[in-house]
């Protein structure tokens, strides 16, 4: 049995119910990166403290010495808890209905189905053992990240080469990381989520919720038309006309099987063992909601952190000035103000022009020729004298 008219526009709101949240993420994230490259002292934080992933670098790291890792931020931690409470109810729906990343891909998808006519599919005997590939990237991003006390994957990640297109230090520190995202969305336009399948270190993180999270999608073999359109429309093609569960570890979650299925009560959401199910809808507003509301009530709490302390801020906290609290978003005239030291002993080592004390360091280094690392040796030796 078809759906009736009022059932596919339900399916219909739900398609356009994920999509708006995807571009409403993916915009939210857009213009807080922008924020944060252009607004100087005024910006948010950058991309890496509001990146989940970041708690799984940062963890090692936090658990064994008390400190995060430079860049993350308690709001990577706190987000990364959204993202695992979800995927225990609803497997890897942060993946299907959340990710800016994987919303890129799916544009870029969109677009090459319309020119091409349909998208093309990597052949079985590269797809398998390259989908292993993202398990190999999370173990040596954990591992050396651990060994190293550093973000190692940020020149390379494509989310944070985004994040910096329009930034002074695209092509001097994320020149990989910029090409793997032009890799990213080519390879997406031809054949779908292209490092969702096969670099993505948080999927691989999450796969196993692909099959154990508490509600997953289920088959009614008698009522399927085996028309495959679920097949058709899966972006990471995982064969759903030929399963009774959907339980495969590379499944994002985004329920776009069980909105295309033209047959009634073919494809439904359902916990184990035929426990009650939810609508598709339902599904969607409790993941939108769970982030909501932790983002929410971590914000009110002032445990989420939406914007970096300036350098004064710090050196109060901490209760004198310590030359490692440096940033690349920080002035020179910041630090002239917070540590002492004269301007002129800037001007005289950096030949820096008193106009351009006022403009972040990571955006003057190129024109002078020096890196933030230097304004810290430099201020370090300044105050040992």
């Amino acid at each position: 049995m078809t759906v009736t008219k009022q059932e596919y526009g339900k399916k219909k709101a739900n398609r356009r119910l994920r999509w708006t949240v995807l571009v409403f993420v993916l915009l939210l994230a857009t213009a807080i990166g922008l924020a944060h490259l252009h607004l100087g002292q005024k910006a948010p934080v950058g991309v890496d403290a509001l990146c989940p992933f970041g708690a799984i670098e940062s963890a090692y790291t936090l658990i064994f010495t008390g400190v995060m890792l430079k860049r993350i931020a308690t709001s990577s931690f706190i987000l990364f808890f959204a993202v695992l409470l979800t995927a225990f109810l609803f497997r890897r729906s942060f993946c299907g209905f959340i990710c800016p990343l994987g919303a890129l891909q799916e544009i870029s998808a969109i677009l090459g189905k319309k020119i091409l006519g349909g998208h093309l599919t990597v052949p079985a005997v590269v797809d398998r053992p390259a989908r292993l590939l993202k398990y190999l990237v999370l173990l040596l991003v954990v591992v050396f990240s651990a060994i190293t006390g550093e973000l190692v994957l940020r020149p390379y990640d494509p989310w944070v080469a985004y994040q910096h297109l329009t930034g002074a230090d695209l092509f001097t520190n994320f020149q990989i990381g910029f090409a793997v995202l032009v890799l990213t969305l080519l390879g997406s336009f031809f054949f779908d989520r292209v490092f969702c399948k096969y670099l993505c270190p948080m999927g691989a993180f999450l796969a196993p919720f692909g099959r154990f999270g508490w509600f997953g999608i289920h088959r009614k073999e008698e009522t399927c038309l085996h028309c495959k359109a679920c097949n058709n429309v899966c972006p990471v093609q995982i064969d759903v006309a030929g399963s009774a569960r959907v339980d495969n570890m590379e499944c994002i979650s985004c329920n776009e099987c069980v909105n295309v299925c033209p047959a009634g009560d073919t494809l439904y959401i359902t916990g184990p063992k035929n426990a009650p199910g939810l609508p598709g809808r339902v599904v969607q507003e409790m993941v939108v909601a769970i982030f909501i509301l932790i983002i929410g009530v971590t914000t009110l709490t002032g445990n989420f952190q939406w914007k970096n302390p300036t350098l004064e801020e710090q050196v109060t906290a901490v209760g004198s000035f310590d030359p490692a609290l440096i940033k690349g978003r920080m002035t020179l005239q910041e630090v002239v103000d917070s540590s002492g030291i004269p301007a002129q002993a800037f001007i005289e080592r950096f030949k820096v022009e008193q106009a351009d004390f006022q403009v972040p360091i990571k955006d003057i280094t190129q024109k002078y020729g020096f890196e933030t690392e230097d304004v810290r040796l430099f201020a370090q030796d300044a105050l040992a004298r």
